[in-house]
């Protein structure tokens, strides 16, 4: 869930900071985003589409999961 608060100070600063790393290369885009999203709020995430229960069963038959197996494992991510 996507915290509503404004940043503190440290948050804002941890923010400038990895983005000055991303541009130097030293961050990648997903570590960057990750940092962005945990210390902004939702304000920075991506936007998914949501996804159908067809589409879920058609991922699920793919992965040779059942329906069991495949809740647990995407639980925990």
């Amino acid at each position: 869930m996507a915290t509503t608060k404004n940043p503190s100070r440290l948050a804002k600063a941890l923010v400038e900071t990895a983005g000055d790393m991303r541009k130097a290369g030293l961050l990648d885009r997903a570590t960057y985003d990750k940092i962005t999203m945990r210390h902004l709020g939702g304000k920075n995430a991506a936007r998914v589409a949501p996804i159908t229960a067809e589409q879920i069963r058609a991922m699920r038959q793919r992965a040779k999961m059942s329906q069991a197996v495949f809740a647990r494992h995407h639980a925990d991510s």
